[in-house]
C-alpha cells in the first residue's frame, strides 16, 4: 500500500475541514526501517521516500481532505481489512496510499521522522487506508505489512489543495459542497450561523460530516439563501429587477452554489458594493427555521397541500415519518420542494434592509406574516399543481408566474401588517 504524504505552508487564515480525531497543530513521531534523507527535486518540489511498518504507523490529521472517510463494508475498506488480517504481506502492493499536507518533516534521530501539522493540514486521500491501519493496531500480523510515504514539500493555496483532493479522490466523485467547503466558501457563513448552533450543526458542509443521524445539504441551504437575494431578484430595494424570480434556485442548484463561491471567495468579482450573500448571512438562521415552519404546517394533516393528488398517498406511520432538521416537530405527508421552494422564496418581500445603517431583518416577524396568508399561498400552490402535467410539483417550481403571485401576496400582508409590528434588525 502506497502512502503519499504532501508537506506544505499554507496561507495564513486558512481554515479547511472537515475535523479529525486528531486536533490541529500537531507533531507526530514515527519509526521507519528504511529510506533517504535526502530529497529529490521533481517539478520545483522537494520529495522524500520513507518505509515503515504498519505496526509503527501513527495516526494523521485529515483535515485537507475533501470528505471523512467513512467505513464502508462493500467497498476497498473492507479489502484492506481482509489484506492487514490474512495477507499482511500484500498490503504494499495492493493500495494507492494516503497523502497529506504536513507543515513539517524532520529526522531528529536515527530511523525517525517527525512530522508537524498546522490547522487545515493533513491526509488530502486515503483516510479509508489510514483507518484500516489504525483499526487493526491490535493485531500482531501487522508487523508484517508495509507503507511507502512520499513526502512532498511545496506552496499550495486552498484552492489548489481542494484541486489536488479531488482530483486524488476521483475514485468515487467529491461532491461540489466538499470542494467549495475545502476552498472555505462557507467559513463566513458557518461563523455568522454559529459553529454548533441549533442550525449550523444539522448542515452537511461536507461528505461524512456528522449530523447526528441527519443534516441538510449545503447545497439546499446556498439555494435557499440565494432566494432572499435582495439585489438580484425583484425586492423593494431593487426595481430595477422586477418580476425577476429565483426560479433558478430550484432548477440550477449547480450554478447557485457556483455563483456563490464565485462572489464570497472573490468579492470584486460582485457588480454590487458589498458580496449580495454576505449582508444575508445574519438572516440564515430565521430562514431555515423558517423554511421548516412552512414545511411543517404544508405536511399537516388539515394542509390544502397535504391532500392533493399524489400527496396525499404519502402518509407514512408514525415512526417513519419525516423528519426535519432544526427542531424536534415532525411532517406527516411528503410535500415536495417543488411546492414548497416557492413559498419561502416569497418572504423576500419581508427583507428589511438598511444600506446606510448596514442593517438587515424582517420588517414583520416571518411566521407571523405566514401565518396571516397561509392560505392564499396555500391556493397559489393548489391552483399552479392541478393545471400542472400530470400533478408534477417540479412544474410548480420552475413556474415564473407562481413565484410572482406568491411575492406580490406576502408583500401585501407585510404592507398590512407594518404598522402593528416592529422591525428586527441585524447588524451587517
Amino acid at each position: 500500500y502506497v502512502v503519499f504524504i504532501v508537506v506544505n505552508y499554507l496561507e495564513k487564515g486558512d481554515n479547511v475541514m472537515p475535523k479529525s480525531s486528531i486536533a490541529t497543530p500537531c507533531t507526530i513521531t514515527m519509526k521507519y526501517f528504511a529510506g533517504s534523507k535526502t530529497p529529490v527535486l521533481i517539478d520545483q518540489c522537494q520529495e522524500y521516500t520513507i518505509y515503515i511498518k504498519c505496526h509503527e504507523y501513527k495516526e494523521l490529521p485529515i483535515e485537507a481532505n475533501v470528505r471523512k472517510p467513512e467505513q464502508d463494508p462493500r467497498g476497498p475498506y473492507r479489502d484492506m481489512l481482509a489484506t492487514l488480517n490474512n495477507r499482511p504481506l500484500d498490503f504494499f502492493e495492493n493500495n494507492l496510499g494516503i497523502s497529506a499536507i504536513a507543515k513539517s518533516v524532520t529526522f531528529p534521530k536515527k530511523d525517525t521522522i517527525e512530522l508537524s501539522f498546522e490547522t487545515g493540514m493533513g491526509i488530502l486521500n486515503g483516510g479509508h487506508t489510514q483507518k484500516a491501519i489504525i483499526s487493526s493496531q491490535t493485531n500482531p500480523k501487522l508487523k508484517d505489512a508495509t507503507v511507502k510515504l512520499t513526502i512532498r514539500k511545496s506552496i499550495y493555496t486552498p484552492s489548489r489543495i481542494s484541486q489536488i483532493a479531488a482530483a486524488q479522490n476521483s475514485s468515487i466523485s467529491v461532491s461540489e459542497t466538499s470542494l467549495a467547503d475545502k476552498r472555505g466558501a462557507f467559513d463566513a457563513l458557518k461563523k455568522e450561523m454559529g459553529i454548533g448552533g441549533i442550525c449550523e450543526k444539522k448542515i452537511i458542509w461536507y461528505e461524512g460530516r456528522d449530523t447526528y443521524g441527519y443534516g441538510m445539504d449545503a447545497n439546499d441551504v446556498i439555494a435557499i439563501l440565494a432566494m432572499f437575494n435582495i439585489d438580484h431578484y425583484e425586492s423593494e430595494y431593487n426595481k430595477s429587477k422586477k418580476r425577476n424570480q429565483p426560479v433558478d434556485c430550484f432548477n440550477g442548484k449547480k450554478k447557485i452554489l457556483e455563483g456563490f463561491q464565485d462572489e464570497v471567495l472573490d468579492p470584486k468579482s460582485t457588480p454590487y458594493k458589498e458580496c449580495t450573500y454576505e449582508k444575508l448571512y445574519p438572516l440564515c438562521n430565521d430562514i431555515l427555521c423558517l423554511y421548516e415552519y412552512i414545511k411543517v404546517n404544508a405536511s399537516s394533516a388539515k394542509s390544502i397541500l397535504s391532500k392533493l393528488n399524489g400527496i396525499k398517498d404519502t402518509k407514512t406511520k408514525k415512526t417513519k415519518n419525516k423528519r426535519i432538521y432544526f427542531s424536534t416537530e415532525q411532517c406527516l405527508y411528503d410535500v415536495p420542494i417543488g411546492l414548497l421552494y416557492p413559498i419561502i422564496a416569497a418572504f423576500r418581500a419581508d427583507v428589511y434592509y438598511s444600506e446606510k445603517d448596514k442593517e438587515i431583518g424582517w420588517w414583520i416577524k416571518p411566521e407571523e406574516v405566514f401565518d396571516d396568508c397561509k392560505s392564499d399561498l396555500y391556493d397559489v400552490i393548489k391552483n399552479a399543481y392541478n393545471n400542472g402535467r400530470k400533478y408534477d410539483p417540479t412544474v410548480v417550481g420552475r413556474d415564473k408566474n407562481s413565484y410572482q403571485l406568491l411575492y406580490n401576496t406576502v408583500l401585501q400582508s407585510v404592507n398590512r401588517l407594518k404598522n402593528n409590528s416592529t422591525i428586527t434588525k441585524y447588524p451587517i
